[in-house]
Order: structure tokens, then sequence, then C-alpha cells
């Protein structure tokens, strides 16, 4: 975690205040109950009810960076009269919070894709950079995570503005970037003290050791059956997924 910024402590109480603060200038995205097990990032508001515990959600943030439909150009006549109009990119100022940071991470690896080259994705890019992560600390891996097989961890920062860890009756605050001050500035935190911060450490500590084993990724891939017609399976209902 950063240095930069001083770390802070947010009670639980004023969570929803904090929410509903952020409401007024941003669109909010969060964990949201589908049923009692399912999870899903969906937009809230104007009363945010967040699902910050229990079930993780069972898919990533992504769509609401690259929706999986949207409308690039509009068009009006025909033949050689035929005008294309481009669709002007949304721009609509985001907070994605409870992020969980193998996501954060994940979406890094979006921004390699999209805007790591020089046509970069003018709408992924607008999306992008209107969107601020608020993350949230993994507590209890699941036996199917695998964070720490590819480079990353329960508590890890990468790609996240601000990180919150869950201790209890209250959150502890690691901000990590300019706009996650800036966002923070909204909370009723108050500063952090050396027994919160070695609360921290120990359940990152404790996190991390709740991890299932390591696996070695290149020697896992060596071992897929690429040739199984199992692949053929999973394109056919790939090629509309996006």
């Amino acid at each position: 975690m950063s240095d930069q910024y001083p770390q802070r402590i947010l009670p639980k109480a004023a969570l929803r205040r904090w929410l509903e603060r952020l409401l007024v200038s941003h669109r909010l995205v969060g964990p949201v109950a589908d049923t009692e097990t399912v999870t899903s990032y969906r937009p809230v508001g104007p009363e945010p009810m967040l699902r910050l515990s229990g079930p993780r959600p069972t898919v990533s943030p992504k769509a609401h960076l690259l929706p999986q439909t949207e409308t690039l150009f509009t068009f009006q006549g025909s033949g050689p009269a035929l005008a294309l109009t481009a669709a002007a990119p949304d721009a609509t100022p985001t907070v994605v919070f409870g992020v969980r940071p193998c996501d954060a991470r994940a979406l890094r690896r979006l921004d390699d894709v999209f805007l790591g080259r020089t046509e970069r994705d003018v709408h992924y890019e607008n999306r992008r950079q209107a969107t601020v992560l608020v993350g949230l600390a993994c507590a209890t891996p699941s036996w199917g995570c695998f964070c720490t097989s590819v480079g990353g961890s329960p508590a890890g920062t990468e790609g996240l503005d601000m990180l919150l860890t869950d201790l209890g009756d209250r959150y502890h605050v690691a901000v990590l970037t300019p706009t996650g001050e800036e966002l923070a500035a909204a909370a009723e935190t108050v500063e952090a003290t050396a027994n919160d911060a070695e609360a921290v450490r120990a359940q990152h500590a404790e996190a991390a050791a709740r991890m299932p084993p390591e696996f070695e990724l290149e020697a896992a891939l060596r071992n897929v059956r690429w040739e199984a017609p199992l692949w053929a399976q999973v394109a056919e209902r790939c090629l509309a997924c996006g």
C-alpha cells in the first residue's frame, strides 16, 4: 500500500452516507445480491444496498467498461448518399465499488489490449478514464481462487484507486491515487491508529495463508488437451459473449 497518503478508518455506520454523496456526482456500480447465493456488479441507487460480504460476484465488472453491445455508429440514407455518424463515447463519471483485487488486475490486462496500441478504442478509453475503482480486500478466499499463482494477492492494489479492508465494525481505507484521495474526502473517516494498521496486516496475512496451493501456470498449460472436442463446444457458446 502507498505511504504517500495517510491511512484512514471509515466506520461502517458512515458507509451509506458516503455512497449517497458519491451518487450525487457519479454513477455507482457495486456488488448487489441477485439471490441468497448469487452476487453481481450492477448500477445502484438512489438507496445503495451493496453486498460487501458473503458470496463474491460471479462475474467481473468488465461489462461496465466493455459492454457486450453498444452503438458505435448511426447511419442515414443509402448508397452514395449513406451518411455515417460516430456515436459519442460515454464518459459518465463512475465509481465501481467493492472490486476484488483479482478483478482490478484483470482490467489492467484489458487496458493493455484496448489502450496499449496506436489505434486506441475510444469508447473503452473514455469509460476507463471516467471510472474510479474502489477495491475490497478478500478475507476468505474460496477453494477455486488462484490469484497468488498468477502474481496477485487477496489484498493486491494493482489497478485500484483505493483499497478497503473489513475490520468488523469499520473499514480500513488505503488511498492509492490522487483520484482515490478526492473520493475519500467525501467520507467521514478518521486517521488509522497503529493498532488498526496491525489488524490490517494480520488480516491480509491470514487471507494469504488461506489461499489454495499455488500451481505452475506454464506446466498446467502444457497439460491442456487443446485438441479435445470440449473447446469447440465452449467456442460455440462464446461467439456472442463479448
